[in-house]
């Protein structure tokens, strides 16, 4: 017979005592406390940039790649059937400018026709107007493509907890937009 697995039952213990002694006589997996993965979608038009981040994301332990979509149209449907927590969005999308989906989405939101997902826009606009019009859209956090992967995974997990995460290279123009705005 091999011996179990399980330690001895002690009937004085209390839940608690067993709990903890089933922690600390298990080989450590991780971090036992650790939160459900980040579910995150892309709409992104260019196949070799979606290609590389869903690889990069894919290879994260911390997120959940739930699908992809090349125009804000699929982009749109993809985010209502898959409910991410997170959508990374092109500004330039073919059939719509990722600003109107995310308008779409917000509207959605709204009439609670869609999931809370946080955007995050990912671009190379680089522009005053279209930071402003991105964050006035809804979007919760703005980047552009040329950042680490390091930096995109720490804007993923800053969107998914409601904080703004803006570029460094266009940060100037969040700051005056909020100062326009208090």
């Amino acid at each position: 017979m091999a011996p179990s697995s399980e330690p001895p039952t002690n009937p004085s213990l209390t839940t608690s005592d067993h709990i903890l002694n089933h922690i600390l006589t298990r080989p450590h997996t991780g971090n036992i406390w650790r939160m459900s993965k980040i579910r995150v979608a892309l709409i992104e038009d260019h196949d070799l940039t979606r290609l590389g981040i869903r690889q990069a994301l894919v290879r994260q332990p911390e997120v959940e790649f739930v699908g992809e979509a090349v125009n804000a149209t699929q982009g749109l449907r993809l985010l209502l059937s898959t409910q991410p927590d997170v959508a990374i969005v092109d500004v330039d999308l073919p059939d719509h400018s990722g600003i109107e989906l995310v308008q779409r989405l917000k509207q959605a939101q709204a009439s609670g026709l869609a999931p809370a997902t946080r955007v995050l826009m990912l671009t190379l606009r680089d522009t005053q107007d279209m930071v402003e019009a991105a964050l006035t859209a809804g979007a919760t956090s703005y980047c552009l493509k040329q950042i680490p992967l390091s930096d995109l995974l720490n804007a993923v997990q800053a969107t998914h907890e409601g904080k703004a995460w803006i570029d460094p290279a266009v940060a100037v123009y969040a700051n005056m937009r909020m100062k326009d705005e208090g």
